[in-house]
This record gives C-alpha cells, sequence and structure tokens, in this order.
C-alpha cells in the first residue's frame, strides 16, 4: 500500500475513506488496492447504501457485454470484502438468492470537523421507492451507472444519518417482500405412526424444504433445523428466536387406504395468527401433485413469484409410484438416520425397475457418493459408479442438484479446481436449503486458501440451518482456522460429541489444557498419542516421547497422526502430504489446519509451494484472486 494525501471530496465509512472521483479506497491515508471490477462493485454498494442491489444490476455494470456466472460475482464481492477485511458482514450484507447490500453507515467528509451535524433530509438514494429495473441491458446498464454518479453526489453534499446494521438490515427486509423473515417447515403429524409412512412424510418434507428455498426471497430452515423443533409442539415464540424466522408451515398427513388427506396452515410464528389455511385429498400415490400445489398455495399467500423454470418443474408430469419410491429410499440419507448401505439398495432396485428415472440415478450417485471412511479401494470403486449415475442422471434431467454435486466431487479430488467449484456452485442454486452440500463448497473454498469466502459460505448454511450439529462444526472449524478459537468454541459448544479432533485442537489452540483433555478421543488407537502429545505442549521436554506415542499410532501405515503439527520440531514436508491427502480422500475437514495462524512457518516452506503447484491451486488464484494468506509475486508465490 501507498501512502496518500487525503481528498476533501469523498465519502467515509468505518476507518476508510472512498473516493469515487479518483477512484482510491483509503484506510488511514494508506491507497488500498482493488481491481477494477471490484472498486466498481463497492461504487455500486455505496451508493445504494442500505438497498438491495440484485445481482442483474451487478452484471450490467462490470459486464455489460458478456455473460458470466454467479461464481464471477461472487469472486469480485469476496474482493472487495477482503479488502475492507469485512469478515462479519460489517459492511456488506449477503441477501441468499438475490444480491448484496451495504449496511455500514456512509458519511461525507466535506462538513467542517467541529460542525454541528444538521439533520439530514431523506435522501434520494436510500428512502425513495427504488423502480423495477429496467428490462433492456442498455437500460439496465443506464439505471445502474447513475446510482454510481449519484454516490458522487451524496460523498460531496450529503451527510448519511448513522445507522445500526440491524436496522438497515430491517428496513431493506421490509421491501423485499413478506417472506423475508424466513419460513420453517414443521413435521407433519401423522395419525398413524407407522415407519413406512414416517420415512415417506419425512422426506416428503425434506423435498417440499428444497423447492421452497427456490422461491425468490424466502429462506427456508433446512431440515436438520427443522426437524430439531417436533411436528408444531415448540412455543412459537421460542421458535422465531432458535431459528430467525417469521413463519411456519405446520401440517398434519392422514392415509386412509388408497387416500391421502394433508391439512396444512400458515403460521406467523411470534404472534400464532393463522395466515392461510387449507385441506388436501389426493390419492396416496398422488405425492407430487400435492407437493406442487402446497408450493403454489405458499407463494401466493406470501406474494412471492414463482421463476419460469421452477413453474415448469412444477407443471410436469411424474409416474407418482416411482416418486413415491424415490422418497423412501432417500429417507436413508436424512441427517438423522444415515443408513448408506439401505439407501444404495434402494435406489439400485428403483434404478433397475425405472432405468429412465433421472430421480433414481441422482439418488444413488449421492448415495455412493456419501461414505467417507470406508477402505480406500472401496471408496474408489463406488466412487467410479457414483460419477457414472450422476452422469445419467444430469442427461435425463439437467435440473437437479445431486449431479452437479457428485461430478463436482470428482472434479475436487482430481484438482480440477475451475469445475470443482463451478459445479457446487451450480448445485447449491438448484438446492439452496442443502447445508450439506454448502458444507462441500466450504471444505473446497477452505483447501483453496478463501477463508473468509468460507466462512460467509457457512455462515449462509447457518441461517439456514442453525440447530445443525455438522454447521455448527464447520461454522467453529472456519473460524479456528482464521484464528479466532474463543469465538469457534461458542459453536462448538452446540456440538454433542465432544471427544472430537477439530474441538480438542480448538482447546489446545486456546491454551485450555483441561478442555482439551476432556475432548481427547477415546479410541484406543489415538487416546495416548493425544494425551502425549498435550502433556508435551505443556511441557516441551516431553516431546520425545510424545513423538514415540505418535509413531506407535501410525504403525499400520495407513492412518496418520494429525497431532503432529503441533511438533515445535516439524516434519513439514510430511505434514504437509498428510493434510494432502485428507482432502484428495474427501475423508475430514481437518486438511485446512494448513492454513492455520499456528502454521504460519508450514507455509513458508518451499515443500509448502511444492505443494500448492501440484495441487493447482495457483492456477486458479491466479484467475480467480489470491487467498488470504498468499500473494502473487513475478515468479513466485510468497504465503505466510
Amino acid at each position: 500500500m501507498v501512502a496518500h494525501k487525503t481528498s476533501s471530496a469523498d465519502c467515509a465509512f468505518g476507518p476508510f475513506r472512498f473516493d469515487v472521483a479518483e477512484r482510491r479506497l483509503l484506510r488511514g491515508g494508506e491507497e488500498i488496492d482493488l481491481p477494477p471490477k471490484a472498486f466498481d462493485a463497492l461504487a455500486l454498494l455505496v451508493a445504494r447504501a442500505g438497498q438491495l442491489v440484485a445481482k442483474d444490476e451487478f452484471v450490467a455494470v462490470l459486464w455489460p457485454r458478456s455473460v458470466v456466472s454467479d461464481a464471477s460475482l461472487s469472486k469480485i464481492v469476496w474482493q472487495v470484502r477482503r479488502a475492507l477485511d469485512d469478515d462479519g458482514e460489517r459492511y456488506i450484507q449477503t441477501v441468499p438468492k438475490q444480491g448484496y447490500r451495504f449496511v455500514a453507515a456512509v458519511e461525507s467528509r466535506r462538513a467542517a470537523p467541529n460542525a454541528p451535524r444538521a439533520e439530514a433530509p431523506a435522501s434520494p438514494i436510500v428512502d425513495a421507492r427504488v423502480p423495477a429495473m429496467p428490462r433492456s441491458p442498455a437500460r439496465r446498464i443506464a439505471f445502474a451507472l447513475v446510482a454510481i454518479l449519484m454516490l458522487g453526489l451524496l460523498c460531496a453534499y450529503a451527510v448519511w444519518p448513522r445507522r445500526d446494521a440491524a436496522v438497515l438490515a430491517t428496513a431493506g427486509a421490509q421491501t423485499a417482500g413478506a417472506a423475508a423473515g424466513g419460513l420453517v417447515v414443521m413435521p407433519f403429524r401423522l395419525d398413524v405412526d407407522a415407519a413406512a409412512d414416517r420415512a415417506f412424510t419425512d422426506s416428503l418434507t425434506d423435498d417440499l424444504i428444497a423447492v421452497l428455498a427456490r422461491l425468490d426471497g424466502l429462506r427456508v430452515i433446512a431440515p436438520a433445523s427443522a426437524g430439531g423443533t417436533g411436528a408444531g409442539d415448540e412455543d412459537p415464540g421460542a421458535l422465531a428466536r432458535r431459528l430467525d424466522v417469521r413463519y411456519a408451515l405446520i401440517g398434519a398427513l392422514r392415509r386412509d387406504g388408497e387416500a391421502l388427506h394433508a391439512q396444512l396452515r400458515l403460521t406467523e410464528v411470534a404472534t400464532g395468527g393463522v395466515l392461510w389455511s387449507r385441506s388436501f385429498d389426493r390419492a396416496a400415490a398422488d405425492a407430487f401433485v400435492l407437493r406442487r400445489e402446497i408450493v403454489e398455495a405458499v407463494s401466493q399467500a406470501l406474494a412471492l413469484t414463482l421463476s419460469p423454470s421452477l413453474q415448469a418443474e412444477l407443471r410436469r408430469s411424474e409416474d407418482p409410484v416411482l416418486y413415491r419410491r424415490y422418497l423412501e429410499a432417500r429417507h436413508w440419507l436424512r441427517y438423522d438416520v444415515v443408513d448408506w448401505h439401505r439407501a444404495v439398495a434402494a435406489f439400485q432396485a428403483l434404478v433397475a425397475d425405472a432405468p429412465g428415472y433421472a430421480r433414481a440415478h441422482a439418488g444413488l450417485a449421492m448415495a455412493l457418493t456419501q461414505p467417507s471412511y470406508v477402505d480406500a479401494e472401496s471408496a474408489r470403486t463406488m466412487r467410479i459408479a457414483a460419477l457414472a449415475e450422476a452422469q445419467t442422471a444430469l442427461k435425463l434431467d439437467a435440473d437437479l442438484a445431486e449431479p452437479y454435486a457428485v461430478i463436482a466431487d470428482d472434479k475436487c479430488r482430481n484438482a480440477q479446481w475451475e469445475p470443482c467449484i463451478a459445479l457446487t456452485e451450480r448445485a447449491i442454486e438448484l438446492a439452496p436449503a442443502d447445508t450439506t452440500l454448502r458444507l462441500w463448497h466450504v471444505r473446497r473454498l477452505t483447501t483453496l486458501g478463501y477463508l473468509t469466502r468460507a466462512l460467509d459460505e457457512v455462515r449462509t448454511a447457518y441461517r439456514f440451518d442453525p440447530l445443525s450439529v455438522e454447521v455448527n462444526f464447520m461454522l467453529g472449524h472456519a473460524l479456528d482456522t482464521l484464528g479466532r478459537h474463543d469465538e469457534a468454541a461458542t459453536y462448538f459448544a452446540a456440538v454433542p460429541f465432544k471427544r472430537q479432533a477439530g474441538i480438542w485442537f480448538n482447546a489446545v489452540w486456546r491454551g485450555d489444557a483441561a478442555a482439551a483433555r476432556a475432548a481427547t478421543t477415546e479410541d484406543a488407537r489415538w487416546q495416548a498419542s493425544y494425551t502425549a502429545v498435550l502433556d508435551a505442549v505443556q511441557d516441551a521436554t516431553k516431546w520425545p516421547a510424545a513423538r514415540a506415542a505418535i509413531a506407535r499410532s501410525e504403525t499400520d501405515g495407513q492412518h496418520a497422526n494429525w497431532t503432529r503439527v503441533l511438533d515445535p520440531e516439524p516434519d513439514i514436508a510430511g505434514d504437509i502430504a498428510m493434510l494432502e491427502v485428507i482432502w484428495r480422500h474427501g475423508q475430514s475437514s481437518m486438511s485446512s489446519m494448513l492454513w492455520n495462524e499456528e502454521l504460519a512457518n508450514h507455509r513458508r516452506d518451499a515443500a509448502f509451494a511444492d505443494y500448492v503447484a501440484r495441487s493447482r491451486f495457483v492456477d486458479y488464484w491466479r484467475v480467480h484472486g489470491w487467498p488470504d494468506r498468499c500473494r502473487g509475486e513475478e515468479t513466485a508465490v510468497r504465503c505466510d
């Protein structure tokens, strides 16, 4: 960064000064480098401070003559956030599926330093009703560019009244439609709680959540958190606080021979008021039709618009018997069941009976991808079969999320990062409430070193799934990687299984020996070495004994002991090779330790430079931006 004289005609927010005319962003008198598109994106956000800037508005300004993916915009926003050191949405708020909002207070630098601040008139940029986005590309570009020009006027002549970020978020939410507060689909009650009916009903609820989550402007709580609420028994106010939702869809199902009766109501959880209530009577086989009618009814009640693609999907015909079998097979992959052997068998039977049914191939592909701890040869065989099923599913139906996720998994394991990330983001676009896919994305971003982007993604997952054990664990893990260990511990506290390596490492990094001992695994293979390493961390003279314990735990030659990274005399090349194997096999998120602050010496070693080169990270970085702890130089990459 290079020091500059400050300008008298610029804006300020937080510690930053922003001069649009001279295209400079400064902090403490030092200029912060921003790529041209990132600068333009920030200008558009500040010009519309407090308001939602839709994705197509960014595209109109940044790529007026090109067709780009959401990944391109995500990269630009990440560059802005990195420049602002914005790892907690202090400046830029993500509005899932819609765009971004600048939430910090913005003020002019022209006012005299000691002059009393006059109450500012309503800003025409913020308080006026925003017209609908013009449809033609040329008019969209003009509309967005006018907003940027208005920023210059705002910086020079207007004083932005300071508002708390939460107030801005609330004001923005009020203009985003009635559903801005979020929706939870409660587990449906059953008159007869037969196992087969429960499997069908739970999977129907999950599928309903997946479709509702694709409605623009609606955040729908994911199945794990929705399922943790009970079947409508929880106090509405407590539910609203736990899940940060405004609405709940509550219902009961009853089977009567070949008939299916559903009674549903949409309520405002804080008051218990019923916004809409309806009965559905369908043939038991017509679950697909029931799903469509529920989605249409909810969208109408909340004044939301079904996209043309979603309308087409809901209106297409589908064999009701196959759909029911698909739901029952998928039940074995639910967060609270997880029996992938039964899932594989059920999907294989469905594929055999209906080889042209895309959902069957997609479900089988996901079932074959799930197991992480089978032996290496079995895992490789299953991944090959999963990839074949995903490719078949994609040929039959290009709008299913699972095939993209499975193909992305193969690309990631083979360090083909461009399709890996693009396909993962496409899967999330098709299934925004599927936090399993989002957590896969978090792992991949972290593997690439994009720590702030990974934290943003797992925070989005948390908004969809705040009660999920996996989401809380990954949020703690992402914060640990950034060195925010105390904050990470608050999320690890929500994980019921305390004796885990991730929680153990967090306690070690926080210097809490008692917590580390409480988190030490009870697995006979590892327990002695974890205990010995903890002793050595407290007393350096005990490292010889700890090294011997680590070596004993690795005698089978197939398992590596992660605690070796704490050795003050590390085998850096060996540590890097160990953690590389983890992400290539998809076994754990612990490979992200390579990016921890505590392993800075590993990243400065020549072995790390070799690692990022052979893993093709550098090729991806040069196109999509440098990660948090690395920077490009003329002939090399430097990481710290």
